[in-house]
């Protein structure tokens, strides 16, 4: 919840970052209060805890850039939902995507984010950029997956 409350007041801009203490600061006060309130709990118990609440806040963080996003699929789906019961031309669909905006708010979200910086009219990745996207690379390599497919 108070996730939500901070995000309505001030996004903040480096979101991951504040994820993080949103979550483990309240965690790292806890222990220490439940071991002092609740010294019927075994320092197992704590630990299953902390790991509990440790795996489940970053499956959340890892998942809350791609639900906050704006995505492309579900665009569409709900675009064509709306033009029910007759449907829509391919051009009507590709002329509302180019009218969206959909790409720039990404290209917005990359550079917030650090990973890529613009340089006389491109957009380049950073040092993060290139740590972060290199594992998928490799990854796509070993697999034996072209680039752009699967």
């Amino acid at each position: 919840m108070f996730h939500f409350a901070l995000w309505r007041f001030r996004r903040p801009k480096h979101q991951a970052t504040v994820l993080f203490l949103v979550f483990f600061l309240p965690l790292t006060m806890a222990i220490p209060i439940c071991c002092v309130l609740c010294p019927s709990i075994s320092p197992g118990d704590l630990a299953a805890i902390a790991l509990l609440h440790f795996a489940t806040s970053c499956a959340y963080i890892l998942v809350y850039p791609a639900a906050q996003a704006d995505n492309p699929s579900l665009r569409l789906l709900t675009l064509v939902k709306k033009s029910a019961p007759h449907g829509m031309e391919e051009s009507e669909i590709l002329d509302f995507f180019k009218k969206s905006g959909l790409f720039e708010a990404r290209i917005y979200d990359l550079l917030n984010a650090g990973l890529i910086y613009q340089s006389k009219g491109r957009l380049c990745l950073t040092r993060r950029g290139r740590s972060f996207v290199l594992p998928f690379i490799v990854l796509r390599k070993v697999l034996g997956m072209p680039a752009g497919e699967g």
